[in-house]
């Protein structure tokens, strides 16, 4: 699907609408739904219109580690203040980086509200309370000023029914197992909580990249359109049916 034609837009009618805004979305899921892909993927069909994913680990304050050795920073509860810190640190620096890029609409890999999701995942597994947990999250927020309302457009790819661990190879880390169980009951309680009202829901559909990809780009058109004053509830009713019926197709 063309966003182009969706838009009924040519390119430069489009470059012209967002003038001199910046439209920031992130696309924000499980590791290996095809997150980074899609984002690839916009980046590459519309170069002069999305950015680059931009990743937190690209920040300077991220820790420059990999495999084991990134796994033992991540999960060391006597630097989990220190942990969280650089992850909204560098949440606020990816979005201070956004401001500088040339395109219109700038991609995230992974929502602020997703990496809430990670964080309390991080830090229930090392064994912290509760209260402890709000705490830590809610001093890192203050200091970091963070703001959850410059992203337009949150998209969530869904999963069900995916093993993860197996999926990256990891059969036998019993922490990670644990990260990984608690990532997905926070999602969903977070999903069922709010209603959807957090996310545009996108579900992975056997790999399927160019399904999601279509499905990502009716969400960015119906933001562009909202933007533009143009009411969007009867064609989304509409094509949450239409919606039905195909990924009932694909799953077959």
């Amino acid at each position: 699907m063309d966003l182009f034609y969706y838009l009924e837009m040519r390119e430069c009618e489009l470059k012209s609408f967002f003038d001199d805004k910046k439209y920031i979305i992130s696309i924000s899921g499980m590791d290996n739904v095809g997150k980074t892909t899609q984002a690839n993927m916009l980046n590459d069909l519309y170069p002069n219109i999305f950015s680059p994913p931009i990743h937190i680990n690209q920040m300077e304050e991220f820790p420059k580690l990999k495999g084991k050795e990134l796994s033992k920073w991540w999960f060391n509860k006597e630097n989990a203040q220190e942990f969280v810190n650089t992850i909204y640190k560098c949440c606020v620096q990816r979005y201070e980086m956004s401001l500088k890029m040339k395109q219109p609409i700038i991609v995230f890999d992974k929502g602020l509200n997703f990496y809430d999701i990670r964080v309390k995942a991080t830090l229930i597994t090392m064994g912290f309370k509760e209260e402890e947990i709000i705490e830590m999250i809610n001093t890192s927020r203050k200091v970091n000023q963070v703001e959850y309302s410059k992203e337009k457009l949150r998209i969530i790819i869904t999963a069900e029914n995916r093993d993860f661990m197996k999926e990256k190879g990891i059969n036998d880390d019993k922490q990670y197992e644990r990260y990984i169980i608690k990532n997905i009951e926070l999602l969903n309680k977070e999903l069922k909580q709010n209603n959807n009202q957090i996310y545009s829901e996108v579900k992975y559909i056997n790999n399927n990249k160019e399904y999601m990809h279509e499905r990502i780009i009716e969400q960015i058109a119906d933001l562009i359109r909202k933007e533009k004053g143009i009411n969007i509830k009867d064609l989304q009713n509409q094509r949450k049916i239409n919606n039905k019926y195909l990924d009932e197709d694909f799953e077959r």
